[in-house]
């Protein structure tokens, strides 16, 4: 199905379990924005289900477990470190560290999708 399909999965898995799954599509096979609507009928089309979310970065599709991401990775850092919110530098680049990046009030975005401050 992937050769078809035009693109090369990738799994991401921890103690057996599948955390997130990367679709890398060849150039020109999918648009280089995908709307809402378009995310969902793929979804649909490929089997993702409902209790997943899908991040469309140009040519990778990531799905992940709803209310997964990295902010959450980093919480579960801070909270078993010790750290306090105001004690943490984010960095990102990508549309998916953007809650990490608005979480923290100290971060930095090197993603041309926005501008974050620095605090």
């Amino acid at each position: 199905m992937q050769k078809k399909a035009g693109f090369r999965l990738h799994k991401y898995q921890k103690e057996g379990r599948v955390y997130k799954v990367t679709l890398a599509y060849r150039k020109g096979r999918l648009p280089k924005t995908a709307d809402p609507p378009f995310l969902k009928k793929l979804a649909h089309d490929i089997g993702i289900p409902d209790t997943c979310q899908i991040l469309w970065e140009e040519p990778c599709l990531q799905v992940t477990a709803k209310g997964t991401g990295k902010l959450e990775g980093v919480l579960q850092i801070c909270r078993e470190m010790g750290y306090q919110r105001e004690e943490v530098a984010a960095f990102g680049n990508s549309e998916n560290d953007t809650p990490m990046l608005d979480y923290f009030p100290t971060s930095l975005n090197r993603h041309p999708f926005s501008i974050s401050s620095l605090s």
